[in-house]
């Protein structure tokens, strides 16, 4: 269960469009450890967690350690270009 998303009917929806927006910005994460924290920190910074630092998004993820998220926000390589076309889309269409 992801703790923090909105409660009720309405999460299977919610869900369901973050993971159709995820698909589409995937590939901008260079390989699969990247891509679980890149999403991880997504459903985080959207997550109704009233504080948004590593350690609180590592805790969110199930991390024991905010070391994944800030290896992602300081080393992982990738480009914020590629991921805007696909969620402007998306939020043109809502």
């Amino acid at each position: 269960m992801m703790r923090g998303l909105p409660p009720g009917a309405g999460h299977a929806t919610w869900s369901e469009s973050f993971n159709e927006m995820f698909v589409q910005v995937a590939g901008v994460f260079s390989n699969a450890r990247v891509r679980r924290h890149g999403r991880a920190y997504l459903l985080g910074l959207l997550s109704r967690a009233e504080r948004k630092n590593s350690w609180q998004l590592a805790e969110f993820a199930g991390d024991a350690s905010p070391d994944g998220m800030q290896r992602l926000l300081n080393f992982s390589p990738w480009d914020e270009a590629p991921p805007v076309t696909p969620w402007r889309g998306m939020s043109a269409r809502r």
